[in-house]
């Protein structure tokens, strides 16, 4: 949501709003913000649900490569669950859905979900795959 916004349906639109097409107008954000910072850059999640399913699409190329609707049930899926390992040396779950590479800071907000929401199923957390090195090209 849009900083000092009061976090109601009635807020200005998220900073994704721009950058995915997702406006609050269409959507309901059950929780709060929080800003995050990982990486040097400043993160606003915003949490939303819908009452229909709605077209999303990326707004902006450079910013996002893709946005997608998948299901709980496909990302909690204990085939399609990893660690990705950074060139940092880092790890931190992953998601293979739809053709994607899900992982980030995007992948460790679905895990925590999963986790709270009571939809995770057991997975290997042992499998652990190197993060491509065309991820840091993508969208560039």
């Amino acid at each position: 949501m849009a900083p000092g916004c009061a976090g109601t349906p009635a807020s200005p639109p998220s900073p994704a709003a721009p950058s995915t097409l997702v406006t609050l107008a269409r959507s309901r954000p059950p929780a709060g913000r929080r800003p995050r910072k990982p990486g040097g850059f400043s993160v606003t999640p915003v949490l939303a649900w819908w009452r229909r399913p709605v077209p999303v699409a990326p707004a902006d190329p450079p910013e996002v490569t893709a946005v997608a609707r998948v299901p709980l049930g496909e990302l909690a899926d204990p085939a399609r669950r990893l660690r990705i390992r950074h060139p940092s040396g880092l790890t931190g779950p992953a998601f293979r859905v739809r053709g994607m590479l899900v992982w980030g800071f995007t992948a460790a907000l679905v895990d925590r979900l999963l986790t709270l929401g009571g939809w995770e199923q057991p997975w290997d957390h042992g499998r652990i795959e190197e993060l491509p090195p065309e991820t840091f090209t993508a969208g560039s």
